[in-house]
């Protein structure tokens, strides 16, 4: 499947039933003041780096932004790990994302300790991770490791450090950025999920992607820009952050 079609046959429903045609976004720097060099995402799973990448996509493609992808685990099932590295390496390449993970060897999650020592390494200005409450363990344990990291790391060095947290299971409390998307970031982002194909193979939630990310835009028309602003129609892709400066 085509999931750029996909992607495109949705948004043009959406579009044709408020008699809209597609707009270009405003630039990303108008969104986000900060200009990132380096980004790193730090995905609870093999996959997450595909559903936390629109800011990163963006970035990447109007701020020339370096974007690296630190695994915090393989998933708990042992007998997929490897497989799931492979799937991972798959979707960075679409992604035109690079590989950093600070396991000398093995899939073992990673211990505060290894995040540390791959900030130490990577050096980046900006941390992509999930927020505390993001309903799956997993993601939970990242955020508080990640967390704590990143003010152990950001005090000792003396860096300032910028961190936006991120969505999926669990809808965060208090977002304050919203990022719209195009087509192509959407049809990106779901490209590469389908490289997990395992993932997608149990559960097909590539397909309810655009969906996803269009009730982002949705939701954050009220809980960023303010109860009762006017919604921009035109937009119909959107993800939701919450913005941080250590």
């Amino acid at each position: 499947m085509d999931f750029g079609s996909y992607v495109k046959a949705q948004e043009a429903i959406y579009l044709q039933a408020l008699g809209l045609g597609s707009q270009p976004l405003r630039p990303l720097s108008e969104e986000f003041q900060f200009q990132a060099k380096k980004i790193l995402i730090v995905a609870p799973h093999p996959d997450d780096e595909c559903l936390m990448s629109g800011f990163a996509l963006r970035a990447k493609a109007e701020f020339h932004s370096e974007i690296s992808v630190l695994p915090f685990s393989y998933g708990s099932n042992r007998d997929r790990q490897a497989e799931r590295k492979s799937e991972l390496l798959h979707a960075l390449q679409v992604l035109g994302f690079s590989l950093l993970d600070s396991r000398s060897a093995g899939f073992d999650e990673l211990r505060a300790q290894d995040v540390v020592k791959a900030l130490q390494e990577y050096a980046p200005d900006l941390i992509i991770f999930p927020h505390l409450k993001d309903g799956h363990p997993t993601h939970m344990k990242c955020s508080e490791i990640v967390d704590s990291s990143a003010r152990l790391w950001a005090k000792t060095n003396g860096r300032t450090l910028h961190l936006l947290e991120t969505e999926y299971w669990q809808a965060m409390e208090n977002p304050n950025l919203m990022i719209p998307l195009s087509l192509k970031e959407v049809a990106q982002m779901g490209s590469a999920l389908m490289e997990h194909r395992g993932e997608v193979s149990r559960n097909p939630y590539h397909l309810t992607l655009p969906a996803w990310l269009m009730d982002c835009k949705r939701r954050g028309s009220e809980r960023v820009m303010g109860l009762g602003s006017k919604n921009e129609a035109s937009i119909v892709f959107a993800q939701l952050y919450r913005y941080l400066k250590l």
